[in-house]
């Protein structure tokens, strides 16, 4: 991969990433994947190939840095389960004391989108081998 397709792909990734700190209190009640500032498949992509690239330059060069930066996009991948279509939101804050049992089951629909995405990024680390 050329380093003009790498910077590409971490400017995607760093977008996503500002984006996500701009909005963590928002995360636990889903986000409308409409507002990511690229497409999620787009982001998706991204952060796989830019994944696999630094788990070559890991295995070549174990540094902290590098083995940081793979957890930052393990983490950056799992949270794209909180981007959901907007027909999926079912809360917009903080629910109501009648709404808690609801929101218990929401959230953890949400932790499976999580757990799903991170199975993918663990597919496409196989694939890679």
């Amino acid at each position: 991969m050329e380093s003009k397709d790498i910077d590409s792909l971490t400017d995607i990734i760093a977008s996503y990433g500002i984006f996500v700190a701009k909005n963590q209190e928002k995360l636990p009640y889903g986000i409308s994947e409409s507002l990511l500032p690229h497409p999620k498949e787009a982001i998706q992509d991204a952060i796989e190939k830019v994944y696999l690239v630094c788990k070559s330059l890991h295995k070549k060069n174990n540094s902290d840095e590098i083995k940081n930066y793979l957890e930052m996009l393990e983490l950056s991948y799992e949270y794209l389960g909180y981007f959901l279509p907007p027909s999926e939101i079912e809360f917009q804050g903080k629910p109501t004391a009648g709404e808690k049992e609801a929101f218990i089951i929401y959230e953890a629909k949400l932790l499976k989108r999580q757990k799903d995405y991170a199975a993918k990024l663990q597919e496409a680390k196989e694939r890679a081998k």
